[in-house]
């Protein structure tokens, strides 16, 4: 089964989120399972990303990222 979602480019540049770490996860069998997860880019607009993740089954869902930190000496760590 396959599940679409998108989120904002507001939302990824006010947390400072790593678009490349964005996944769907799934609660299953008592714990959060990431799900194969990728970047729709030919569908991408002005405001929002959109992505794909295929799934076995329904559940409850969440999306995670990792924060990108700037460094003091101006480098980006994750």
């Amino acid at each position: 089964m396959t599940i679409e979602f998108k989120v904002l480019k507001s939302e990824i540049n006010e947390s400072t989120v790593n678009r490349s770490t964005i996944t769907l996860n799934r609660f299953y069998d008592d714990k959060w399972n990431s799900l194969n997860t990728e970047e729709l880019e030919d569908r991408e607009d002005n405001d929002t990303i959109y992505f794909r993740a295929e799934t076995t089954g329904i559940s409850p869902f969440k999306i995670t990222a990792e924060a990108t930190l700037e460094m003091e000496d101006g480098n980006q760590k994750q």
